[in-house]
């Protein structure tokens, strides 16, 4: 995203003519990478999420906080970007629930619910319960809503298929 920000900075600059020399281009390089490393809050909270989840002693090891690890080092260390990267297509996708595991405990503690997380992570819930309800009622199983709804709830189910994954992730 940072390369299409700053592309765009640099196209719209060369319009107007204020590229002129690289000292230009630099200074716009940097106004891309600050405005790119800015807080934002729901992934800071997401990343709280994961720091609370990944710090306890039976989850170190889970899927879902290597990839947290791998993607830390791929933000920290750039130089190290094409080895991170594999070690990242190694490991694969985490399984469509583990998140939703991690921010179903997260979210029981009580001091957890009124953040951003927990309450996108409850309208989801919600959602789900909602779609149950009217699905349940007589004649409504067959409309695109239910069938989607049905489609979706089965696909959270499936683990990832390792071959699949790979494909998807080659440049």
């Amino acid at each position: 995203m940072r390369a299409v920000l700053f592309t765009s900075l640099v196209i719209v600059a060369a319009a107007s003519g204020a590229v002129d020399e690289r000292a230009d281009l630099r200074a716009l390089q940097e106004a891309t990478t600050t405005a790119t490393t800015t807080p934002h809050p729901l992934r800071d909270m997401y990343e709280n999420m994961m720091q609370w989840w990944c710090s306890k002693p039976d989850n170190g090891e889970s899927v879902v906080c290597k990839r947290r690890q791998l993607v830390g080092l791929l933000r920290s260390s750039p130089e190290k970007k094409s080895e991170t990267l594999d070690a990242l297509k190694k490991l694969g996708a985490p399984p469509s629930g583990a998140v939703r595991a991690v921010q179903d405990e997260y979210c029981r503690v009580p001091e957890n619910a009124s953040t951003s997380v927990c309450k996108n992570h409850g309208l989801a819930e919600e959602g789900k319960k909602m779609a149950e309800w009217f699905c349940s009622q007589e004649g409504k199983e067959a409309t695109l809503y239910c069938q989607r709804s049905k489609l979706m709830l089965k696909m959270r189910t499936i683990p990832p298929v390792k071959k699949r994954m790979k494909k998807r992730m080659q440049f």
